[in-house]
Parts: structure tokens; C-alpha cells; sequence
């Protein structure tokens, strides 16, 4: 083989690292008010290099190097190899080592040419923006740059991400966005009403909150969603509203929860509207108390249920 052949050999090589690298570090997960969780974890962290090194190695010594040696090795890659720091995009690893670094205005610079529409990086770039935003304490911005990756890249690594985020930041503003924001995403839509039962129930309306909450009990009580709405409707003058078969359902997903004081309450009071429930109630009474540790009412119950039963079985 000619040089010539082995050096583009190597440069091929050397991107097709480079890219996997890259796309590595942007499946890292990012913490909240501070982005990455680089390759090169502090623990295992190498010593800052002597100049740079050769090309073949970048790979390597960028995995190993802690964020603010990679933020300063790159400084010098861009200054004294600006051709090969362009062709392999390096300004958004660079970005993430500042991210990383809470250098958050000098990263904010970094991922800007990133953002430009059409850009190969820009879903990956308006994620770190919206968590540079959120770190500024800029939560419109933050909103914008979150809602335009929700939109606009369905398949995104980040999307789900980012719209848990946008999710928590419309439940804590504003029920009517965080409506229009659901309607928009119909494959979370169970997670979604719950969420707006709490955003309701912030704003004060909690005929609406109670109107939205029940369906979802009401077709299980299992998962997060019916977890997060039980919880926001758990209040005296809304359970004074229900009918004995919700009350029901509502302390079973409590218990389903394991809040156990309160589905002991709430299956109690239950068990006076509905005799025809009598040993199925009685018995989530006693398995309540037993997963509160109560276990000498929980005996109490058990015992009276087998008194009381006329079903065999029971």
C-alpha cells in the first residue's frame, strides 16, 4: 500500500473514532444546572498532556482527560490545528468541557455555531442550551430551546429528556400551556394528565384536577401516573366529593404506592359504602398495616375478616 493510501487510511480511521467518541459523550447523562459526565471521570482522570499529541491519540487522551485539562487541550488544538479542530467538530466536545466546568457563558459560545438550522449537532446542541439556560436561570429560553428539539427532532437522543423537563417546568407555570403542550404528544398522554391534575390543583382548580384524575385511576393504578394523581387529589374536601367505589380506588393506589397509613384510611372509609366489597377491603386493610409495620392491627383485621366472611375461600 502507498503512503499515500495508508495516510488517508488513517485519517478515515482516526474520524470515524473521532465521531464515535463524540457520539459516545452525547449519550452521557447530564445533570441538572450542570451538563456532562464525560468519559474521562475525575477517578480515572490522566495527567494533562505536554502539547498536543499526536492526531492518532486524540481519541484516547480526550476519553481520559478531566474536563478542565480537555477544555484546555483543546484550546491549543484550535489555536495551532484550527483545520483538523473544524473538520471534526471539535467546538462541541469543547462546549461540553466547559459545560462540565461550569464555564457556562464561554460553553453558551462554544455550541452556537451548533444551533444554526441544518447543522448535524443542533438537536444535541439545543439540549445543552436549554440545560445552560436553565443554569442562568433563564427558563423561557430554557422553554424555547426544549420545545423547538420536542417538535422538530422526534428522534432525538434527548427528547424524552427533554420533555420530562418541560413536563416539570409547564406543571410548576402554567396548566393551560402544559395542556396545549399534551395535546401535542399523544403517546404520553397518561403521564402527561397526571401532571396536569398537579398543574390544576397549583392554579386552585381542583374541580378540574378531580375531573382529570379519577379516569386515569380508574384505568389503573400501578404505574407513576396514577401515583402522581392520587397524591395531588388526596385532599379532605375532594375526597368528601367521591362516592365510596372511588374512594376505594384511590386508597388502592395508595397502597399500590405503599403510602399504607393513608390507604388504610382511605379503604376504610370505603368499606362503609361498599358491603357487597366487604372481604376484599377488609383484606387490603390488613395487607396496609402490614406494609406500615402495624402488625398487631394488621393480625386484628385478618382475624376479624375470617370471622365475618361467609365465603369460605375468603
Amino acid at each position: 500500500m502507498s503512503r499515500r493510501r495508508v495516510i488517508i487510511a488513517s485519517a478515515a480511521a482516526l474520524a470515524i473514532a473521532l465521531a464515535a467518541f463524540i457520539i459516545f459523550l452525547s449519550r452521557q447523562h447530564v445533570q441538572r444546572r450542570v451538563a456532562l459526565h464525560h468519559a474521562g471521570r475525575i477517578a480515572g482522570a490522566t495527567q494533562m498532556p505536554r502539547g498536543i499529541p499526536p492526531v492518532e491519540q486524540w481519541t484516547q487522551t480526550f476519553e481520559s482527560l478531566a474536563p478542565a485539562d480537555l477544555d484546555s487541550l483543546l484550546d491549543q488544538i484550535e489555536k495551532k490545528r484550527g483545520d483538523l479542530y473544524a473538520k471534526y467538530s471539535l467546538g462541541y466536545l469543547h462546549a461540553r468541557a466547559r459545560i462540565e466546568n461550569n464555564d457556562l457563558t464561554p460553553a453558551a459560545q462554544k455550541l452556537a455555531p451548533f444551533l444554526a438550522k441544518g447543522n448535524a449537532f443542533r438537536d444535541l446542541a439545543l439540549f445543552h442550551q436549554a440545560e445552560i439556560d436553565v443554569a442562568a436561570r433563564n427558563d423561557a429560553a430554557a422553554s424555547r430551546d426544549r420545545t423547538t428539539l420536542i417538535f422538530e427532532y422526534p428522534n432525538a437522543l434527548h427528547r424524552d429528556e427533554a420533555i420530562d423537563d418541560e413536563t416539570e417546568f409547564l406543571t410548576r407555570t402554567s396548566a393551560k400551556a402544559l395542556i396545549d403542550f399534551a395535546a401535542k404528544l399523544p403517546a404520553r398522554k397518561r403521564d402527561l394528565d397526571a401532571h396536569i391534575v398537579e398543574a390544576l390543583m397549583r392554579s386552585g382548580d381542583s374541580t378540574g384536577a378531580l375531573a382529570r384524575a379519577l379516569p386515569i385511576l380508574k384505568s389503573g393504578t400501578m404505574d407513576d401516573a396514577a401515583d402522581r394523581a392520587s397524591l395531588a387529589i388526596d385532599k379532605p374536601q375532594l375526597v368528601a366529593k367521591l362516592n365510596a367505589q372511588q374512594v376505594a380506588t384511590l386508597g388502592e393506589a395508595m397502597q399500590n404506592h405503599r403510602h399504607f397509613d393513608r390507604a388504610v384510611a382511605l379503604l376504610s372509609l370505603a368499606l362503609r359504602g361498599l358491603p357487597q366489597k366487604h372481604d376484599d377491603l377488609l383484606f387490603a386493610i390488613g395487607r396496609s398495616q402490614f406494609g406500615a409495620e402495624q402488625f398487631a392491627p394488621a393480625r386484628q383485621t385478618f382475624l376479624r375478616g375470617a370471622s365475618e366472611t361467609k365465603d369460605l375461600k375468603q
